[in-house]
C-alpha cells in the first residue's frame, strides 16, 4: 500500500458522531405522489444536507486561537441521509462538543425542512469508531450500526406531519 493510500485510509477511520435519518412511508409516497414533484422535493432536501463549510475558533490562555474544521460529511441513498462529524479528538473535548452541537443543529434544520415538505423523518445519533468512504458510498462500524438501529426502533421518538 502506498503512503498516499494509507493516509486516505486513516482519514476515513475514526471516532465520530453520526446521524442517520430516514423518511417514513417513502414507499407509499412513491406510489401516491406525482413522481416529478417527489423528486424535486427530495432534491431540495438532499441539497440542504450537503456539507457546508463550518469551523470553530478555540481560544487558549495567552490569547492564542486555533481554527478547527467542523464541516460534516454526508451520504444519501434512496430515502436515507447519513451525516457525520470530522474525527473526534480525545485530547480536545471542547472541539468534540462543538462538532456534536453542529451535527445536532444541522439535523434539526433538516427535520424542519423535511416536515415542511411533508416528509416525516425518524433518525438516530450515535458516536463511535467507524469507516466511511464517500467516494465508494461505504460506511460501517459501531457508530453507523448504532445509528441505523435507532431507525428501526419502534419506540424511537419521531416527528410526523399529517
Amino acid at each position: 500500500m502506498t503512503a498516499g493510500r494509507a493516509n486516505r485510509r486513516c482519514v476515513m477511520i475514526g471516532h465520530r458522531w453520526i446521524a442517520m435519518l430516514d423518511i417514513l412511508g417513502f414507499r407509499h409516497m412513491v406510489k401516491a405522489r406525482q413522481l416529478s414533484l417527489l423528486v424535486e422535493q427530495l432534491d431540495h432536501l438532499f441539497i440542504a444536507a450537503e456539507p457546508k463549510e463550518a469551523s470553530c475558533v478555540l481560544r487558549f490562555a495567552g490569547g492564542r486561537t486555533r481554527e478547527k474544521n467542523l464541516t460534516l460529511g454526508h451520504l444519501h441513498f434512496s430515502d436515507t441521509l447519513m451525516l457525520w462529524t470530522p474525527p473526534l479528538d480525545t485530547n480536545d473535548s471542547e472541539l468534540n462538543v462543538h462538532a456534536f452541537f453542529h451535527l445536532c443543529n444541522t439535523v434539526a434544520n433538516l427535520i424542519a425542512l423535511a416536515l415542511i415538505n411533508g416528509f416525516p423523518l425518524r433518525g438516530g445519533l450515535s458516536q463511535g469508531e467507524c469507516y466511511i468512504n464517500p467516494a465508494k458510498q461505504l460506511a460501517g462500524g459501531l457508530a453507523s450500526r448504532s445509528s441505523e438501529a435507532g431507525l428501526r426502533c419502534p419506540a424511537f421518538p419521531r416527528g410526523a406531519r399529517r
